[in-house]
């Protein structure tokens, strides 16, 4: 056990170092001169919005948060960029169509109020705990792919962050059949199939791979996993 737990420690720092170099590169290749829009979604704490503005933090590159839990977003609201209106918060989640959803998770007895892992997939975490529906809350959600037809035309490139545990296979699917993925630039999107029971998770990482396999083929979009 003891081997392996070291292992895994010893790949999750690799995979850190990685994300470092993968996000000073891309940050550098930029332009000053072209308009850029970071959409950080599923911004929960605000902490890959921290981690981000590191490396993207020159004045043409604006920022937007989108996050659907109310908890969350009274404390994103303390953050001082945020308070000042440089920075965008959206008080809403993104989907394949508009709505009210159920967003899951976020019970004392699952992920608790901030949960990171609060999902509008009730079987996100299901390799972990299994949901009650009567604890469910229920979110907006916007249709992402019409939210990035509207603003591509404002912006010369967009980045995406995309961590919304669970729903992007189903994000990123509807944005590839749509076409819509060709107006982002950079996605740094993380996958969350080993959270599930292995039934579901293998079914789920199966999908996984065929989206990165499409994706690969956009030539103008560079995609990195991260965590």
């Amino acid at each position: 056990m003891k081997i392996l737990e070291l292992k895994n420690r010893l790949e999750a720092k690799i995979h850190r170092y990685r994300e470092h170099i993968f996000v000073k590169k891309d940050a550098s290749s930029l332009k000053l001169s072209d308009k850029v829009l970071f959409l950080d979604l599923g911004s929960n704490l605000g902490q890959g919005y921290k981690w981000f503005k590191q490396y993207y933090n020159h004045l043409n590159i604006k920022f937007e948060l989108f996050e659907p839990n109310p908890f969350c977003c009274d404390e994103l609201k303390k953050i001082p960029e945020i308070k000042s209106g440089k920075v965008i918060l959206h008080d809403i989640g993104v989907g394949v169509s508009s709505g009210r959803y159920n967003l899951y998770g976020l019970d004392s007895k699952e992920g608790g109020r901030f949960a990171q892992g609060g999902s509008v997939i009730k079987e996100h975490n299901s390799d972990i705990y299994e949901v009650e529906e009567d604890n469910a809350i229920k979110v907006n959600l916007i249709d992402f792919s019409s939210y990035l037809a509207g603003v591509s035309s404002k912006f010369d490139k967009i980045i995406v962050k995309m961590d919304i545990e669970g729903a992007e296979v189903d994000l990123l699917e509807h944005l590839i059949k749509e076409g819509t993925i060709d107006h982002i630039s950079f996605l740094y999107v993380e996958f969350h199939s080993q959270y599930q029971v292995i039934s579901q998770s293998m079914i789920t990482r199966k999908r996984e791979r065929k989206i990165l396999k499409l994706l690969s083929q956009r030539k103008n979009l560079k995609v990195r996993i991260w965590h």
